[in-house]
């Protein structure tokens, strides 16, 4: 069987070409220390922090310790420091620990970077490593974290979750994702309330310890769904099982859809890179829809990412989601932003924005994509030859807020609130609106005038509102009108009631920002009175 190079991503050390091995292949295994870049310290003055340790039944190792320094950015000094005595053999393929540090110093509101040295040595070896926040070959990584001193703020009843999280389900020759309950732990610090798990599915019809073989009983997937079972029994906490699916697109091009509480594994393997220009896509989004249970949730992922790379094009044959799949195929819900960057969020917008105007009734997604990271990201820069690190891509950085009828998140009532579509898009501030008394998401009726009531949330950690936009859809113009416009002064929550005129409006959104750069977009509110475009998507 002939592999690919890798084209792409994440720094899975040890995958080599034959004779041909990455200038950062080291005969150790991969040792990740992590933290959340945001904590919430109200609770409990702690820190958790995850080691992670893979192919050590490759490369055994013995961590000795853990040398842990945190340093206040505020007084530039070091405010705490512990060291925590390990002295364990890690011999698995896997495994994910969590650490927790506990100081009255660390429940103050403040920025923090925590140093992280990991003293290690090979079993019957005397020699003594020491890496500071991982072993990755080249990488000055710095684990930068926000103490909140308050949780998220928001409005009873809204719940933040993360869209968009691999596990160690995905694995393969380039990339490999994190722990799950791992994942939880650390979410409920991160006022996480919910995610989903959503691992590529060709890593998903792997055997266990052969990423290049298939198994048809799926293994991997029936472990997924157990594993996710279990978690949600004992933990009482939302957590579901999904998969990446890479599907074929109008044009026949892989694509990526996000299938959330499917009981049955989908195939797709069109962009695998596992043989050589083997890159016919599985199934067709057409497909995979009639595949999909009517209970699942189907999300096209990082539907508007700029494919910019022809090695990508060429070898894999991926491609990108078009207007024919969503219309076609009576798409509701799109992934449109997979990271926090402010060109990918302008982007996304925009090409979200005309949807809206033609008359699809599209309820935005916010998601991260993210491999395991809490804190940063760690990849592939140049294939075989170095690795970098980024802040964007982290587990619940760009988050959607959903209000759901009921005081308490469970397993049970989550997919029936979910589909209420009463969603928010922000990487922290909280932001909604209602017209008539209706939340968005909804389709009301056309009156004279809509009673419109606006409240924001903001804080220290994300910022003073300085941007609050009602935003007006017309369908016939095909533009959006600014409705209302606030620019408030030194302020972190807004509350406003306003009667608006009926100017044959078809749509309205808010968009909301802070002097940090934080954002926050609700999904819109439609107005009933044309339904000729809009039929098929509601």
């Amino acid at each position: 069987m002939i592999e690919f190079l890798p084209i792409l991503l994440y720094p899975e050390l040890h995958y080599h070409w034959g004779l041909l091995y990455p200038l950062y292949f080291r005969k150790l295994p991969e040792i990740i220390a992590d933290v959340p870049y945001r904590i919430d310290v109200s609770g409990e003055s702690s820190i958790p922090i995850m080691l992670t340790i893979k192919d050590a039944h490759k490369y055994p190792i013995i961590i000795d310790f853990l040398d842990i320094h945190v340093i206040s950015q505020l007084e530039n000094k070091c405010i705490y420091k512990e060291k925590v005595p390990i002295e364990k053999l890690f011999d698995t393929k896997f495994t994910s620990t969590i650490f927790t540090i506990q100081n009255k110093s660390l429940g103050i509101e403040q920025n923090v970077e925590i140093k992280i040295s990991i003293a290690a040595h090979k079993p019957n070896k005397k020699k003594q490593f020491i890496f500071q926040n991982d072993n990755l070959p080249g990488l000055h990584t710095r684990l930068l974290t926000y103490l909140s001193a308050s949780p998220l703020r928001k409005k009873e009843n809204w719940f933040a979750g993360e869209a968009h999280y691999h596990s160690y389900y995905t694995d393969d020759q380039v990339e490999f994702g994190g722990d799950i309950k791992g994942a939880v732990e650390l979410a409920r610090r991160m006022n996480i309330d919910w995610f989903f798990v959503t691992d590529h599915s060709y890593d998903l019809d792997d055997t266990e310890d052969n990423y290049l073989k298939n198994d048809p009983a799926f293994p991997k997937w029936e472990k997924l769904k157990k594993e996710v079972s279990l978690l949600q029994q004992k933990e009482k906490y939302p957590v579901f099982y999904g998969e990446e699916l890479s599907c074929g697109n109008s044009e026949k091009k892989n694509v990526h859809f996000l299938i959330i509480n499917n009981e049955n594994f989908i195939p797709g393997y069109g962009d695998s890179a596992e043989k050589w220009f083997r890159n016919k896509p599985t199934h067709s989004i057409e497909e995979a829809c009639k595949i999909a249970n009517e209970y699942s949730l189907k999300i096209g992922a990082h539907t508007f990412e700029k494919n910019n790379n022809p090695v990508n094009t060429l070898l894999l044959n991926r491609g990108t989601w078009h207007e024919q799949d969503v219309k076609e195929n009576r798409i509701t819900y799109l992934q449109i932003i997979n990271k926090k960057d402010q060109k990918h969020i302008a982007h996304a917008k925009k090409k979200w924005t005309e949807l809206l105007l033609k008359g699809y009734k599209i309820i935005a997604i916010a998601g991260n994509d993210a491999h395991g990271y809490f804190n940063c990201k760690r990849e592939v820069h140049i294939p075989f030859v170095s690795l970098s690190s980024s802040r964007d891509q982290v587990f619940g950085q760009c988050k959607i807020y959903i209000k759901t009828d009921r005081k308490v998140l469970t397993p049970d009532n989550f997919f029936s609130e979910f589909r209420k579509n009463r969603i928010v898009m922000s990487d922290g501030i909280f932001g909604s609106f209602t017209l008539n008394g209706q939340d968005i998401g909804s389709t009301i009726e056309e009156k004279d005038s809509f009673n419109c009531a606006i409240e924001i949330l903001s804080s220290q950690e994300f910022g003073m509102i300085n941007s609050i936009v009602l935003r007006a859809g017309y369908y016939g113009k095909q533009t959006e009108d600014t409705e209302l416009q606030y620019e408030p002064k030194d302020v972190f929550a807004f509350c406003k009631t306003i009667s608006i005129g009926n100017k044959r409006q078809d749509y309205f959104r808010l968009e909301v920002t802070s002097d940090k750069n934080s954002f926050c977009f609700t999904n819109p509110i439609w107005i009933k009175k044309n339904e000729i475009l809009t039929e098929n998507f509601k």
